[in-house]
């Protein structure tokens, strides 16, 4: 296994430590920046650089999760009930979402990638032009919106530690990731070393979703129970179907498994739509998407990573620019008053990379004739 520290990959290391220090801080994991920065300057291929990237949201998640809890100038804005919820389904669709990326020719990641930076370049541009309206209209500094969460929401974050609730997070992710350990990769590698697409390995990945269809059922009818008895706790979303929260959630996990990019930029913009206050929409993103992306850099290691070593050192970069980062940019927002310039130069960075990556694709498969032999999708086993 190779590990040259060639210009190329310091290069890509440099591009990395800005990109993990925005995209964290504003809980988006980063993945929409990484991919294009591994694949156009780190010359990696798209689906190697997919799973990099399921790495390095991964570390940069968890620098900013840390931050969100030791930021003692305010209680936890996390909204640990939608979390929950969202959990058990978005884990579904990190595994469902790595099977994909094992099947479909790289030409059509790159096709569905552009699709879905256009789409996300639209949205989040929506959603800074509309805030900076806002903010020019009430002459109001952005620490208010970032630090006070509403209570027109219904929004009630308890400055009780939920333990009970973190310890069901964490039972849940152990769950899927031991079958995922005991389903082992497509070429049969696991625990139980499984006839790779046998019985067994379907069953196996059939129980998962089981797995999700139970805990999401059971959560939603203790969260309806708590309700009922007039104890709304911390559920944010009140205005809205219930079922809508996982069913959003399996689609960033698929998203996020194709594209190892954590599904925080579909989550976080979704929430923001509904109402959610940004503080609260924030830290809750980044706890999602440090359970997704860490399933999903799981089944990527498992599946059989290249240069691993490389991708930790990109994951440490993007975990220690994810520290500096939330303070810094939180500073700068402060000061500023406003939310809106970030939000704007993401969506502005996540369309060129929209452009880039379509450009770069359409370069090699004509300079390496990929046409006349990489259409066709490739077998899982």
């Amino acid at each position: 296994m190779s590990f040259d520290f060639d210009a190329r990959f310091i290069f890509a290391a440099v591009l990395s430590f800005p990109a993990a220090a925005l995209s964290s801080s504003l809980g988006l994991g980063g993945g929409t920046l990484y991919i294009p920065i591994l694949s156009l300057v780190a010359g990696l291929e798209l689906k190697t650089a997919v799973s990099f990237s399921a790495l390095m949201v991964t570390g940069g998640s968890i620098g900013s999760v840390i931050c969100q809890l030791s930021d003692n100038g305010h209680k936890s804005s996390i909204d640990i009930e939608i979390v929950l919820l969202s959990e058990p389904c978005m884990l579904l669709g990190v595994s469902i979402g790595v099977i994909c990326n094992a099947m479909f020719p790289e030409w059509l990641v790159t096709i569905l990638l552009v699709i879905f930076f256009s789409y996300n370049t639209y949205k989040t541009c929506l959603y800074g032009i509309k805030l900076w309206m806002e903010e020019s209209r009430d002459h109001e500094t952005c620490e208010n919106a970032l630090t006070q969460p509403s209570g027109d929401h219904g929004i009630g974050i308890k400055s009780k530690t939920p333990w009970v609730k973190i310890g069901t997070l964490v039972t849940i992710w152990l769950s899927f990731f031991a079958l995922s350990l005991l389903r082992g990769n497509r070429y049969g590698k696991g625990i139980l070393h499984i006839r790779a697409c046998g019985t067994l390995y379907w069953s196996l990945f059939g129980s998962q979703i089981l797995l999700a269809l139970v805990f999401t059922f059971i959560i939603l009818f203790i969260s309806k129970s708590s309700k009922e008895r007039g104890n709304r706790g911390e559920y944010a979303l009140v205005t809205m179907n219930p079922m809508a929260i996982p069913a959003v959630a399996l689609v960033a996990g698929v998203v996020g498994g194709l594209f190892g990019i954590g599904g925080g930029t579909i989550v976080n913009p979704i929430f923001l739509q509904l109402g959610l206050n940004p503080r609260v929409t924030v830290a809750t993103s980044s706890v999602m998407v440090l359970f997704s992306s860490s399933m999903s850099a799981i089944q990527y290691l498992i599946s059989g990573m290249e240069d691993v070593r490389k991708a930790g050192v990109y994951a440490g970069i993007s975990f220690i620019a994810s520290l500096l980062g939330f303070f810094v940019i939180k500073r700068a927002i402060t000061k500023s008053g406003r939310i809106s310039v970030a939000v704007l130069l993401i969506s502005l960075i996540i369309g060129l990379s929209a452009v880039f990556m379509a450009v770069y694709e359409g370069i090699d498969i004509w300079r390496n004739g990929h046409l006349n032999g990489h259409l066709n999708f490739k077998k899982l086993c």
